[in-house]
């Protein structure tokens, strides 16, 4: 039988497993393009959703011969266990700790019972036990007492020596060297561990066997060990360096990374075969990213913006107002001395001065009030707007910081540095999204976003909406019906770009926030409009989704506006998407409104007017883009290189240059002489001269 294909054979087993076949897509030998098409789906599917093919396998093979083949060890530990006790060690997140409430929280939580889901092992009951000495948590491991030790560190050599199996890996996570200001080389390696994490003894004394090590009650302590000089280095673990030393009290230490890997693991007592081959083969199952993605959510724990870092952040624009109002009293007290020595020679005609001044200094101080409030209200803004987007940010580049290192130290291979490739592109296109939200909000604010009217075909617009968003939508399992009502007017005068821009970004809401197996609507309405020449066309996007409250719709259309944030929600953005679509309807003359109850769905309705066409705009097709010539300018050489690639795929003959004045002169002559460019394409941003100008 063939692997997987052994399915729902009742009382079999698998004997023996050997050798691998590969399965093809075959064309005929006379359609190549249809190969190449295929070539490249399967690539872009595997982007898309790099877990499809995982995703099929559950489906279809669930109950297969092969998924259902344990050791007898491990069937044996199955049948005599309806419960497990696991410990884990207090004051370590990402990887555990007991909540104000005597709860169990971190990693840990969360990945004993989807190991065991993803076993099939549904019915065994969970039990937890907190550790705060590391020590304490190995001996009942060993013991019996608990049945699994989490995280254990330091090597199977020491595991073992302690009495217990070490598991694979459930997270690896590099180890930062923590210093106070900058790292001296030559310095003593004086370290400071906490007595309570042997791991982390272990660590230091395997990279700095000359080590003078210094013990202290936690990890804490070992932190201001290092901030007071008494100790010139101590070592977190990178899923936990960054967030704890964002903490204020921490802002005078700064980290390294060093040249190891710390790996966490399972610990269960010595002889517990059936166990430890059940927990290995969990962790299998679930994969590193679940876990990496579990281990970013609690890391975030260890950072509470307080009082003192918003003070810290603001401490300038403080002094400075301060200054002002003192600038001002003094200005104001001076000017009060001089009209009093006026008083004394004209007592009424300096009584009258006196009630004119009084009246401009309230007017003063209600404008110093108002200007006050409003750099408040500005601060707080960019506070929040930090927070946000420090977090959002810093999910995507630790997936790829993670990733890289992870490809590195497989570099040899090709099919892991190619998943992990994949995890990184997909992580660097979300942080281009992000980053793409703050530029069109700073353009817009700035005054720098135009309109550009141009002519567009109704049909091909709601086509290309469709050709983006369909992936997305089939993904999860949604229904999307697109109609029209009343559209007289196909071709209009508006800016495709921009008008694309708003309907994607409602309708790529409306896929985020509408679970698999639910229902998006777009419906495209003309309406006369009351000047001759003009036509009004409205955009109604309503989904099924999990919708939004009274208080969030009222500020939905505000900048960094969220209901939740990412870390709650799971779903990651800046809170400017709506805010950039409110702006651009603005811009356009239009309006956008939405209604939305809790758990029941949203409706958005654009209301756009557009101007009727007198001319039918041009298809330009494929075909008529072979060997077209086009220029590309930019200064960097490897933008310029990748552009090409992409223009070439498409059948145009493109070349470039990476400075401005040059291409600007090749433009020029080539427009006098053969018009020989069909196709500009230019930076915005180039030195000296930008794009438009050019």
């Amino acid at each position: 039988s063939e692997s997987d294909g052994a399915r729902g054979r009742k009382g079999t087993e698998v004997f023996c497993t050997f050798g691998t076949s590969d399965y093809y897509l075959c064309v005929n030998k006379n359609r190549p393009d249809l190969l190449e098409k295929l070539n490249q789906a399967q690539t872009e599917l595997l982007v898309d959703d790099p877990s499809y093919i995982n995703y099929l396998r559950t489906k279809y093979y669930s109950d297969s011969v092969k998924s259902r083949t344990m050791s007898e060890s491990e069937k044996e530990w199955i049948k005599t266990h309806d419960s497990i006790n696991v410990g884990y060690l207090n004051n370590f997140l990402p990887f555990g700790d007991t909540d104000k409430d005597g709860n169990v929280t971190g990693i840990i939580k969360d990945v004993i019972p989807e190991i065991f889901r993803s076993l099939g092992i549904n019915d065994i009951k969970i039990n937890y036990r907190g550790y705060d000495n590391y020590d304490d948590m190995v001996m009942d491991a060993s013991t019996g007492a608990i049945d699994v030790a989490f995280p254990i560190g330091g090597g199977k050599n020491n595991a073992e020596k302690s009495g217990i199996y070490q598991s694979n890996a459930v997270v690896s996570s590099d180890e930062e060297l923590i210093f106070k200001d900058e790292y001296n080389p030559d310095a003593a390696q004086t370290f400071a561990v906490n007595e309570n994490n042997k791991p982390q003894y272990y660590s230091v004394k395997r990279q700095y066997p000359n080590a003078e090590i210094t013990f202290y009650p936690s990890i804490e302590e070992c932190l201001n060990a290092v901030k007071s000089g008494k100790q010139n280095y101590t070592i977190l673990y990178g899923l936990r360096a960054a967030d704890m030393l964002k903490n204020e009290e921490y802002s005078k230490l700064s980290m390294r990374r060093t040249d190891q890997a710390e790996e966490e693991c399972f610990g269960v007592a010595i002889g517990n075969d059936g166990l430890i081959k059940l927990l290995n083969r969990g962790i299998n199952a679930i994969g590193p990213n679940h876990i990496h993605t579990l281990a970013n959510t609690y890391a975030g724990k260890l950072y509470t913006y307080d009082f003192m870092d918003a003070l810290m952040d603001n401490i300038t624009q403080l002094f400075l107002i301060a200054a002002i109002i003192v600038l001002l009293v003094f200005l104001f007290l001076l000017r009060d001395s001089k009209k009093k020595k006026k008083r004394i020679a004209a007592t009424e005609t300096a009584a009258h001065i006196l009630e004119e001044k009084n009246e401009e200094l309230a007017k003063s101080r209600e404008d110093l009030a108002d200007a006050l409030a409003t750099a408040e209200h500005a601060n707080r803004a960019k506070t929040d707007f930090l927070n946000n987007m420090s977090h959002d940010i810093r999910t995507p580049m630790n997936a790829i910081v993670g990733f890289t290192a992870m490809a590195e130290r497989h570099i040899d291979n090709k099919s892991l540095v190619k998943e992990y490739l994949d995890n990184i592109s997909i992580s660097s296109h979300h942080l281009l999204s992000l980053i793409n939200d703050v530029l069109d909000m700073s353009r817009i604010e700035s005054g720098k976003m135009k309109i550009e009217e141009t002519d567009v075909n109704l049909p091909d617009l709601l086509h290309d909406i469709w050709t983006i968003i369909q992936s997305n939508v089939k993904a999860k399992k949604l229904e999307l019906f697109i109609n029209t009502k009343d559209v007289k007017n196909e071709d209009v005068v508006t800016d495709k770009l921009r008008l694309n821009q708003v309907l994607l970004n409602i309708l790529t809401n409306a896929v985020k926030f509408t679970p698999p197996g639910g229902t998006i609507s777009f419906t495209v309405t003309e309406a006369p409009h009351e000047k001759e020449g003009f036509t009004n066309f409205e955009f109604r996007i309503k989904d099924t989704g999990i919708g939004m409250s009274e208080e969030f719709q009222k500020i939905i259309f505000d900048s960094f506006s969220r209901e939740q944030t990412s870390t709650v929600s799971g779903i990651q953005g800046t809170g400017l998407g709506m805010a950039i679509a409110k702006n651009i309807v603005n811009l356009m003359g239009g309006t956008i409104s939405v209604s939305s109850e809790k758990d029941k769905g949203s409706e958005f309705v654009v209301n756009i007017p557009c101007k009727i066409s007198e001319t039918h705009p041009e298809q330009l097709t494929v075909t008529e883009l072979d060997g077209m010539r086009a220029l590309v300018v930019d200064k960097s050489a490897e933008t310029c290189r990748s552009i090409c690639n992409m223009l070439k795929e498409i059948g145009l003959d493109p070349e470039f240059i990476t400075d401005i004045n040059e291409a600007a002169g090749r433009a020029e002559k080539a427009l006098e002489e053969d018009n020989r460019y069909r196709v500009y394409i230019v930076d915005l941003m180039m030195p000296n001269m930008n794009g438009i100008d050019t």
